[in-house]
């Protein structure tokens, strides 16, 4: 089993460990098969049930030698880790800038994220939300989650 997360570069979209168990059994499937007699068997249960080591190593190596053509290990949609040039920030939860000019002021008594994301949605316009610290850290603010 992988303990890293994979994605297909074609889609973006994550791999599952069985995902990936399969693309590599297709790629066993469509070069060799086993008969025995007058029956068929596909070449990647052989290899998977006569010597699962064989099968775990070859896996392994089929995996290092997708990394970087079909599949990567890097996710391709990164959550940002400082604000961007359009990006929205604040300092205090209630003032909320944007390209140096106030954008829109929450009340004291108006939940922050709820605040936030009926501002955007009146606006039209969903840029990432940051709260700046004393410090100058930049800290992402996931209002559309509870």
């Amino acid at each position: 089993m992988s303990e890293e997360q994979y994605w297909d570069m074609a889609t973006d979209e994550p791999l599952s460990d069985s995902d990936l168990h399969e693309r590599y059994d297709d790629m066993l499937d469509e070069l060799s098969t086993v008969e025995i007699g007058s029956l068929t068997y596909q070449g990647s249960r052989v290899l998977r049930e006569v010597d699962p080591i064989a099968y775990r190593v070859g896996f392994s190596d089929w995996l290092d030698s997708e990394l970087g053509e079909t599949i990567t290990d890097e996710d391709p949609n990164p959550e940002p880790t400082e604000p961007g040039e359009d990006d929205i920030t604040t300092e205090d939860d209630r003032n909320f800038y944007q390209y140096g000019k106030l954008v829109f002021t929450l009340s004291e008594d108006e939940d922050v994220n709820k605040g936030i994301a009926d501002r955007l949605d009146q606006i039209k316009f969903w840029p990432d939300v940051w709260f700046i610290s004393d410090h100058g850290n930049a800290h992402l603010i996931h209002y559309w989650e509870d």
